[in-house]
């Protein structure tokens, strides 16, 4: 009995030991496995801190200007404060920012006269609409100036059809010159339906803002360049053909091309111009007395959906 029980005494010690032996082990295998990891984490941490020092040590770049505080603003190459201040124009200075150059009195005028004679009070106008109805809501003038920038990113209407009706002549003319006329063009456009910006308006066919700008265009000695040139050659075709004839935006955007616009340049003065309206229809529905905007009556809704049940 003694003899066959031996292995299993010697398995139970072995057991035994094993067990005792880890269970004091395992405190200090702990401490170093808990040291190892915060060795890495010391180093993870000290290599997020390096590179974030790097982040805020490295140099932005710009060309647009810089700032010297409590001296100078230099903006373009001309000093903001001594060169600039009371001698721009709000149009002179919008052109200075995207061109970083100082328009010519010529252009100045010009751009001057297009702001003018395109910044509408008229709460019809989608834009001005949505404008009008943040400020019945009773939100702050961000959000309803924000509405109303949304609002002008249609094709068809507001500051984003100018840039659309200058890539589409500038298509147009580029196709004619590898030998597609604009009348080829222009028929398969329509035959498409496709939408032309910055020709035709929904209600009269004329536009009131045309010949004051042009006006002034004349004056100034820019109403004869290229692209308005390229511009009435398609309206010309237009008229004759689908009796749709220039808007203000084919305007803008041709005025603009002759002045060395590029086609993000017109993108940007397309939102630039349309702003300026937006503030005044919310300072007036913003006022204790104004009434809501267009009110609708809950019987001027039809509804056509399915019924509930």
């Amino acid at each position: 009995m003694l003899l066959s029980s031996r292995p299993l005494v010697i398995r139970t010690f072995l057991i035994t030991f094993h067990l005792a032996i880890t269970h004091i082990q395992a405190p200090a295998m702990m401490k170093q496995k808990k040291r190892r990891q915060s060795d890495n984490m010391s180093v993870k941490s000290s290599d997020r801190d390096i590179a974030t020092l790097r982040l805020w040590q490295q140099k932005a770049h710009s060309d647009l200007g810089g700032v010297n505080p409590d001296q100078s603003v230099t903006l373009a190459g001309y000093n903001l404060f001594s060169e600039l201040v009371g001698n721009l124009s709000l149009a002179a200075c919008f052109h200075l920012y995207v061109k970083k150059s100082l328009p010519s009195p010529q252009v100045e005028r010009l751009l001057s006269a297009i702001v003018t004679a395109t910044v509408y009070p008229d709460i019809r106008i989608w834009p001005n609409r949505a404008v009008a109805f943040c400020a019945s809501a009773g939100t702050g003038n961000a959000a309803g100036v924000s509405s109303g920038m949304l609002g002008m990113e249609g094709l068809m209407f507001g500051g984003d059809c100018v840039a659309e009706s200058f890539r589409f002549l500038h298509d147009l003319e580029a196709a004619e010159l590898n030998g597609i006329s604009v009348e080829s063009q222009l028929e398969k456009a329509k035959a498409g339906k496709q939408k032309i910006p910055g020709f035709g308006r929904p209600i009269v066919k004329g536009d009131e803002r045309l010949k004051p700008i042009l006006k002034v265009a004349e004056e100034v000695g820019l109403a004869d360049g290229s692209f308005l040139s390229f511009g009435r050659k398609v309206e010309a075709v237009l008229d004759k053909k689908f009796g749709i004839r220039f808007n203000v935006a084919a305007m803008i955007a041709c005025l603009l091309g002759d002045m060395g616009y590029s086609y993000t340049e017109v993108r940007a003065f397309g939102t630039f111009f349309p702003m300026i309206s937006f503030l005044g229809v919310f300072h007036e529905h913003s006022r204790l007395d104004a009434k809501p905007v267009f009110p609708l009556a809950i019987s001027d809704i039809e509804y056509l959906g399915e019924k509930a049940s």
